[in-house]
């Protein structure tokens, strides 16, 4: 099968790889349902402090459309419900109870996955919070419920392994689930046409035996970041007027665990890269953990935590509740010391995509990454090296410079919708200038704008 090749992208090497070994994760006594990454959603909270709560039982609402809703992680008690300005609803805290109880769903036996109805897997879909956690083409926050009961979508998009630095190994979620994934693929094959499977070309044999009609295998070169929708989908071809959907394997999987089990799933794998402590591991654990539960280190100071990808992810501390989307922590030291004239030295070891190091002759060994952004912002030089590793052949500092300039117009002209929010461009710029955030007020503003 012919491997498609993308024109930009990076493939990492670095140190303190996560190894395969899963650690258990000790008993937690709190969780909390987190809104990170549904800035689009204006919840509706329709319990209080001090409420019992059952695991699958609904939490908040979004106001625009009252389907669109999210349950509890946990059985337990409500604790605490955080707000940030504005009362934008933050996060909600649960207690456990020790004795789990949960939310019943309809199920469904394994030989009538075929003969499930559209509506019936969208409503359930609804009812368990899932519908919000797929990815969709940048023009919807969530998948248009209407256009799905009255047509089937084109495209489903799900990336068999995680190119992103330290992310989760696929495999492992897999590894023992193969059951619940299959049952997923077939109840999602009744929303869309065509479900795509990118995979890399040494793990093709095992998802060309996946038995379901409409998954075709598309095999993929390894560099981040492919695993991404917008990626997937410019590399298939994908008319940019189709709605087109991704799921990561875990919701696959979590899909067929709902309607086989009748219970919402909240086992999750988290892949943990440690640069102070040299290490790197998988932990198993549960959706909503705290970081200072799922990973504690000794007293360190001037160290950054970043939850989600290495370098699209945010900034946590040890007390923040880890995100719906969130399975990867990365440990990193904070550069506080300035290295006296470094643009003197060869940089051998440092990870560099442009020319700027001669790390970029030595690219077959594993590297640390740092904080520090060598050097402070300066003007656009037009180098066009953002342009170079754009993995979907965008000019982001073109884009960037309508965006700073409020141009709606020229944004959608340079096709701002379809960035992936890589940051591949923030990292190459030698001008320190963060392109990506630039883009993201871009789109923002064309949604402000109507």
């Amino acid at each position: 099968m012919k491997v498609i090749k993308i024109t930009g992208g990076y493939h990492f090497n670095l140190k303190n790889e996560p190894s395969n070994n899963i650690r258990q994760c000790k008993s937690i006594k709190q969780v909390a349902l987190s809104m990170i990454g549904f800035d689009y959603i204006k919840p509706k909270v329709i319990i209080k402090e001090g409420d019992e709560v059952l695991l699958g039982d609904v939490l908040c609402f979004d106001k625009k459309n009252l389907r669109i809703k999210f349950v509890s992680p946990a059985n337990g008690l409500i604790d605490k419900i955080c707000y940030g300005p504005r009362r934008k609803l933050k996060f909600i805290v649960i207690n456990i109870f020790n004795n789990e109880k949960k939310k019943k769903f309809d199920t469904v036996v394994d030989t009538s996955l075929n003969n499930l109805t559209k509506k019936h897997v969208i409503n359930q879909l609804l009812d368990a919070g899932f519908w919000q956690l797929f990815d969709v083409s940048s023009q919807f926050n969530y998948i248009p419920i209407d256009d799905v009961l009255n047509n089937k979508i084109h495209s489903l998009y799900i990336s068999s392994f995680n190119s992103d630095p330290h992310g989760v190994d696929n495999k492992l979620l897999i590894k023992g689930q193969e059951k619940y994934f299959i049952a997923g693929l077939k109840i999602l094959s009744c929303l869309f046409k065509n479900i795509y499977i990118f995979v890399k070309q040494e793990d093709m044999f095992f998802y060309e035996t996946l038995k379901c009609d409409n998954i075709i295998i598309k095999v993929i070169e390894n560099k981040y970041p492919v695993h991404k929708l917008g990626v997937q989908a410019y590399y298939n071809n994908e008319n940019e007027e189709r709605i087109v959907v991704g799921s990561s394997v875990e919701l696959a999987i979590n899909v067929g665990y709902l309607f086989l089990s009748g219970f919402i799933r909240v086992e999750r794998i988290f892949s943990i890269s440690d640069n102070i402590s040299n290490v790197g591991c998988h932990y198993l654990s549960r959706v909503g953990i705290s970081l200072n539960d799922l990973y504690r280190i000794s007293e360190q100071k001037h160290v950054r935590y970043i939850a989600g990808g290495l370098l699209s992810g945010r900034k946590i501390e040890m007390n923040d509740f880890l995100g719906l989307k969130e399975f990867s922590i990365n440990v990193v030291q904070e550069d506080t010391k300035r290295i006296p004239l470094v643009f003197f030295r060869f940089g051998w070891n440092k990870v560099t995509l442009s020319k700027t190091w001669l790390g970029f002759l030595n690219n077959n060994i594993n590297k640390m990454i740092g904080t520090s952004n060598h050097g402070e912002k300066r003007a656009c030089i037009q180098c066009n090296y953002c342009t170079d590793v754009c993995p979907v052949d965008l000019m982001p500092s073109l884009i960037m410079k309508s965006a700073i300039n409020n141009d709606i117009e020229k944004m959608e002209y340079y096709s701002i919708h379809s960035c992936v929010d890589c940051e591949l461009c923030t990292f190459v710029c030698p001008s320190k200038i963060e392109v990506n955030q630039d883009i993201r007020y871009g789109k923002n503003l064309i949604i402000k704008e109507g």
